[in-house]
């Protein structure tokens, strides 16, 4: 049985009183933490690969706190820890993400 991704959108005006949200569900891919060719094309780049956590970093540290680890494909929270960043910074940016509940 394939899962289904949730996926979320919302936009608020700040100062104004426009406010979207938009909520799809869509197959998920069966393999994660790849990019078609199509998405390569248009210059987006993966943040995660799914096994390490290379490219990430705790908030005001050098290395990444013990408290994070991959488990099952995904970064997870496993005991004290601290936020986590990006190594690398980004100024305008679109940001696409899953995420699981379990």
């Amino acid at each position: 049985m394939r899962g289904l991704l949730m996926t979320a959108a919302a936009v608020l005006a700040v100062g104004g009183a426009a406010l979207f949200w938009r909520m799809e569900a869509r197959p998920m891919q069966t393999k994660h933490n790849t990019l078609t060719a199509a998405e390569r094309s248009e210059g987006w780049r993966l943040l995660f690969d799914g096994t390490t956590l290379d490219g990430w970093r705790g908030f005001r540290q050098e290395t990444m706190p013990d408290g994070w680890k991959v488990v099952d494909g995904a970064i997870a929270r496993v005991g004290r820890g601290g936020d986590i960043i990006t190594v690398d910074q980004f100024a305008d940016f679109e940001l696409k993400l899953e995420w699981k509940i379990a």
